[in-house]
């Protein structure tokens, strides 16, 4: 029985001792931690392809830098060098400052320091042009001497790094700075990794705007899921479905996303933003986040345990404020019944664009074997003038944009390059004023935005480049991203515009100029309610252009004169082609006017574009009322135009093999610009190598000779 009974106190002692030995563990492990001091970890990260590819400028680059490249004091500067932008400035491009550093992929596949020309070639050597070759340079920055702690094992950390960097666009037209980026990891796997951003703002519509943007941190990236382990980890932040409240993010195709939205409103202040999220370009699959890669070695446990890192969220965008025209802010319906009468506001995903310009575009130049023509994307830049273009860098296609021929039967197909040479039923083009033109056009897919066919209001947008190729490339020029906007039944078309400038004393002087926004064309646009879509001519019969001195004159003594929009000739100007785009006198004036346009709200259901007349071509413009003609060319018409023709022909001696090939603009200024396509004059030592609208001159000083030796005969 005592037995019993000191068993049974056993057992109770044991019953009461027992509940308090695993509390007293407890308390005892609050006091411990699992996390572990973290110092020299390293961030290495690429951003995006978009960071690391050709510009749509003519010869400029995206990159990064590291450190803070210096200030350039106004817009529209590039880095002429590591050291230096174009206005004299220090520019100061580094592969290292500090902790930070840039480093380029080799071929092999590792890593190497980068270098000042290896910013614009692909691991490999090769070209990165154009923007949508899908071919990169490779660069990642990599950000030494980060500190904090990490647990592996309730999954959390806190890390950071001092030092900054540059993301370039443009070669410098835009940048911003990126500074201390931290990354926070909760308990529950979701992470951000957020960074101070400062830097200035500026416009390719208007390079003249240069503003200092006030600094801010903002979340660079967002992890869903995120598992750390001993060394680290890496991680690709979230961008597929994420919304940032841009009114021009599209939302509507595979894929669509954003970086974070505190990230891309402040990078609305800089002119940079619709880098960083689905927009509709050509460009979109290269904006994505590229994966990031944190290293560290976990060191001793810290002394006591860290609160949980606060995730900072980024709040919900806001929904766009309506336009100042009132547009709704509802979507409305995304098209219109496939025929019939669009009543009722709709979007467009998929908008066609088409337009040759003018007959001008496709026809013969009148340098010896030389014709102008289109090609889809940036054309390839020589590096000097005085360089024709090569059938390897033309391109029928590159994203949303390609070139078409007329087929003889009145149809297009995709255009070729011996095509460029021939009319649609394969005969030579021969002269540049017997009127047989090649027939080209360009077509640009993918336009996105809002048509009203009640109030006459629209907005579409595409993105895409194509080039512009006068005298088989001695000049050229591109056409970037265009805009139609329709108000009450005025329509005007924009797109930015660059080129290079060069000097007739020099040939082989070949400098960019700065992008610029300019009007493509006005035009009237009676109704939009057709469900296809609309062709309208643009205005040009009757349109003033006021060349400045020393250019050609505007000729308005012929029925038909006229101009294409100033702020778009005023570019040519200094491109040295400004007189191809107003009359001025020369034999092939009557190819000038500008050719229909015609706008399909669905690219697979394009509207019927207008016929040609006999000669095989589109109508000719006829000003304001947005209809067109049929008059064939004259004799052997081939091409699209009709129209009067400057008294005066042009004399054999103008194209024989003496013609001297130079180019002719003193870059960057209008002043004392010469155009290549109006009269010499003055006491210059030599032609030009484009002799456009000058021709005539030497076709009237011939007449005249000619007369005088008449006279003269018994």
């Amino acid at each position: 029985m005592m037995r019993r009974l000191a068993l049974l106190a056993s057992v109770a002692l044991v019953a009461l001792t027992v509940p308090f030995s695993p509390v007293a563990a407890d308390a005892e492990g609050e006091s411990e931690t699992t996390a572990r001091v973290v110092s020299g970890a390293t961030l290495r990260w690429g951003l995006s392809n978009e960071v690391h590819n050709s510009a749509y400028a003519p010869g400029t680059y995206n990159f990064l830098s590291a450190g803070k490249i210096g200030n350039p004091g106004a817009g529209g500067q590039t880095l002429k060098n590591a050291a230096e932008w174009t206005n004299g400035r220090a520019a100061g491009w580094k592969a290292s400052a500090g902790a930070v550093s840039i480093e380029k992929q080799t071929a092999g596949g590792s890593y190497a320091p980068a270098t000042w020309s290896g910013l614009t070639t692909s691991p490999t050597g090769g070209s990165i042009n154009p923007p949508t070759s899908r071919s990169f340079s490779d660069h990642q920055v990599v950000l030494s001497g980060g500190a904090g702690w990490a647990d592996p094992q309730t999954g959390r950390a806190s890390l950071s790094w001092k030092g900054s960097f540059s993301v370039v666009f443009y070669s410098g037209m835009l940048f911003f700075y990126v500074a201390d980026p931290q990354l926070n990891v909760g308990r529950d796997g979701s992470g951000t990794l957020t960074a101070t951003l400062s830097g200035y703002g500026s416009s390719l519509d208007d390079q003249s705007v240069w503003k200092t943007v006030a600094p801010k941190k903002v979340t660079l990236a967002t992890f869903p899921e995120v598992e750390i382990g001993e060394g680290g980890v890496t991680v690709t932040p979230a961008y597929a479905g994420v919304k940032n409240g841009a009114s021009d993010q599209l939302t509507t195709v595979p894929g669509w996303g954003s970086w974070p939205a505190s990230f891309v409103a402040w990078l609305a202040e800089t002119g940079t933003s619709s880098y960083w999220y689905t927009s509709g370009g050509a460009i979109d699959a290269n904006k994505p986040p590229l994966p990031v890669t944190f290293a560290w070695s976990l060191g001793d446990p810290l002394a006591s345990d860290p609160d949980d890192p606060g995730v900072p969220v980024d709040p919900e965008p806001a929904t766009p404020a309506p336009s100042p025209g009132g547009a709704p802010t509802t979507t409305p319906p995304t098209s219109p019944r496939p025929g019939g009468t669009a009543t009722k506001a709709f979007t467009v995903s998929d908008a066609q664009l088409r337009w040759g310009l003018s007959d001008e575009m496709s026809n013969s130049a009148f340098a010896p074997g030389t014709r102008n023509f289109f090609s889809a994307g940036t054309i390839r830049n020589p590096g000097r003038g005085g360089t024709s273009v090569a059938a390897s860098d033309w391109a029928a296609r590159r994203g949303n944009v390609r070139i078409e021929k007329q087929t003889a039967g009145g149809g297009h197909r995709l255009a070729t390059w011996p095509g460029l040479g021939t009319t649609p039923d394969g005969r030579p083009l021969g002269s540049a004023t017997n009127g047989l033109l090649s027939n080209h056009t360009v077509v640009i897919d993918g336009g996105t935005g809002t048509v009203d066919p009640a109030t006459k209001t629209a907005t579409i947008r595409w993105t895409g480049t194509f080039t512009v190729v006068l005298y088989s490339g001695l000049s050229t020029f591109t056409v970037t991203d265009p805009v139609l906007t329709v108000t009450a039944g005025t329509a005007r078309l924009d797109g930015t515009l660059g080129g290079y400038a060069s000097d007739r004393e020099d040939a082989s002087l070949w400098e960019p100029l700065a992008p610029k926004r300019v009007r493509l064309a006005d035009a009237r646009v009676p109704s939009l309610s057709n469900a296809r879509g609309f062709s309208t001519t643009p205005r040009f019969a009757g349109v003033r252009y006021d060349p400045p001195a020393g250019a050609a004159a505007q000729n308005r003594s012929t029925p038909g004169w006229g101009a294409f929009p100033t702020s778009f000739v005023r570019f040519q100007e200094r491109v040295g082609t400004a007189a191809y785009w107003y009359t001025s006198g020369a034999a092939t004036d009557r190819f000038k006017a500008a050719l229909p346009i015609t706008v399909s709200y669905d690219a697979d259901r394009p509207a019927a574009a207008p016929t040609s007349g006999s000669g095989g071509g589109g109508p000719q413009a006829t000003g304001t009322t947005g209809t067109t003609s049929t008059s064939a060319s004259g004799p052997g018409a081939g091409g699209r135009a009709a129209g009067p023709v400057p008294i005066g022909g042009v004399p054999a001696a103008a194209t024989t093999p003496g013609t001297v090939h130079g180019a002719t603009v003193p870059v960057g200024t209008t002043e004392g610009i010469r155009p290549v396509a109006q009269p010499l004059g003055g006491s210059s030592p030599a032609w030009p190598w484009w002799l456009g609208g000058g021709l005539v001159v030497a076709a009237l000083a011939v007449t005249a000779g000619a007369r005088v030796l008449t006279a003269r005969t018994p």
